[in-house]
């Protein structure tokens, strides 16, 4: 396609310069595939800004423009982890927003907000994950009578329960008396009041 016929089609203004550095960089292969092909397109009309999300938005108005930007493309690429309906299927009103904040509202090292992180995203590195090497003892490294599974190395285990024991024992004695440790307090890190509908972070 020659300027004049690239200009006459797609009534796009170029100058000679850009539409070189543009079929320059198209392949031969790619064009070779495309001779002798009626195009379908008469015309290309371009969109305009203004009835774009993001072109009815002033952005120098704002003092942190960085942060809006950045909020609408976060906004446009949202995910729900998958693990938030692995998790809702056996515990019922979960307050994912505190879920996710709960590890940097507080004063806690890198390596508790790994392990918090793993366990809750389901691929924490238990020795149970390795039993396709023969080579390797999947028992627990604490009572090494047991698979040492997540659920057995944080809750199960006969060293780990009479950890809970102890700290459940503490809470009920000084802070609330009705407290009691189940799994799902383990991994989501707070526990909820039953009568006041509050809850604290463990």
């Amino acid at each position: 396609m020659s300027y004049s016929e690239f200009l006459n089609t797609y009534k796009f203004p170029a100058t000679p310069k850009e539409y070189a550095i543009l079929f320059d960089a198209i392949p031969t292969g790619i064009t070779m595939l495309f001779k002798g092909i009626q195009p379908c397109i008469s015309s290309v009309s371009l969109p305009n800004p203004l009835d774009s999300h993001i072109g009815r938005i002033c952005l120098t108005n704002h003092s942190k423009s960085n942060k809006n930007i950045r909020a609408l493309f976060q906004t446009e690429s949202l995910t729900i982890p998958h693990v938030v309906s692995y998790w809702n299927f056996f515990v019922s009103d979960i307050n994912w927003k505190r879920v996710w904040t709960i590890p940097n509202k507080y004063l806690v090292t890198n390596k508790v907000k790994e392990v918090s992180f793993k366990i809750l995203h389901k691929f924490y590195p238990a020795n149970y994950m390795t039993k396709f090497k023969r080579d390797i003892n999947v028992n627990c490294g604490f009572c090494g009578s047991h698979p040492e599974t997540v659920q057995h190395l944080f809750w199960i285990c006969s060293y780990t329960r009479t950890f809970w024991k102890d700290f459940s024992r503490f809470i009920a004695g000084h802070l609330y008396k009705d407290f009691t440790v189940k799994w799902e307090n383990v991994v989501f890190c707070f526990f909820r009041r039953q009568k006041k509908k509050k809850m604290f972070t463990l």
